[in-house]
């Protein structure tokens, strides 16, 4: 008889689960991947150098283009100075400097140059090119840290992890 009770129970269970959808969605955007034009060269670890021009590029992969409306690039850290400053971007405005969207592959791309002198930042459209660090300097002298905001067209927001770079001076071409 107490078998019978929990055969009765299962199928009960099984028949009630049954009527259970499960839709896995996948992410609005994922895969975010980072490099710089700076490696360290014990580590290959991207790098941002204060004493020379530093390009640093983002980029993302996208389940729908349509369902992003922005995403806001707060840039905070320390190296030879303090820093602080956000910039909103949009997917689909041809006139942001810095910003590729790749159909073809589901991909956005963002290039920043931190530039040395008088202002630390600036933004160019170029492509990477990767200068190890030679000889690598003795001390870091600070990070950057860069966090992504996205704002969906239902309202709702995904924060992706945070990026932290490691600031050296003393690089060397």
């Amino acid at each position: 008889m107490r078998k019978t009770g929990l055969i009765a129970l299962a199928l009960g269970l099984a028949l009630t689960l049954s009527g259970c959808l499960i839709v896995l969605v996948p992410p609005e955007v994922y895969d975010l991947t980072y490099r710089s034009s700076w490696l360290r060269t014990s580590d290959k670890k991207p790098v941002i150098c204060d004493n020379q021009d530093t390009t640093v590029e983002y980029s993302f992969k996208y389940t729908n283009l349509q369902n992003i409306s922005s995403w806001t690039e707060t840039w905070t850290g320390s190296a030879s100075s303090q820093f602080n400053f956000t910039e909103n971007r949009y997917p689909n405005s041809p006139e942001v400097t810095g910003v590729t969207v790749d159909t073809a592959s589901k991909t956005i791309t963002v290039t920043r140059t931190f530039s040395r002198g008088t202002s630390p930042f600036s933004v160019t459209p170029q492509s990477i090119t990767i200068t190890p660090i030679n000889p690598p300097p003795t001390s870091q002298t600070g990070e950057a840290r860069l966090d992504l905001k996205f704002n969906l067209t239902d309202g709702n927001t995904i924060l992706l992890p945070r990026i932290t770079l490691p600031v050296y001076s003393g690089c060397q071409i």
